[in-house]
């Protein structure tokens, strides 16, 4: 298990945890949306990323429609890999 699928399932146990009676999953978009950011703002910047979505998704799957609009991708043409634009 890499680093940032460590601490992506500690934050969100955490919040399950905190939230007993309305636990929520990840959905795959979720998921594969936060693999792929660069994370500048280091773990604390997930941290955010993830409490937010998790506080604002109205049902028990959050969503990647609930990931900041910062977050969208487009194609590095430096080197051919996705980064996402601010």
């Amino acid at each position: 298990m890499g680093i940032l699928n460590f601490w992506q399932n500690c934050l969100f146990e955490r919040l399950n945890k905190i939230n007993p009676a309305n636990p929520k999953n990840m959905s795959k978009p979720f998921i594969n949306k936060i693999k792929e950011y660069n994370w500048p703002g280091n773990v604390r910047e997930l941290q955010n990323v993830m409490e937010r979505a998790y506080y604002l998704a109205e049902g028990s799957i959050i969503t990647k429609e609930y990931l900041p609009e910062n977050m969208s991708i487009s194609d590095n043409p430096k080197n051919g890999k996705m980064i996402l634009c601010p």
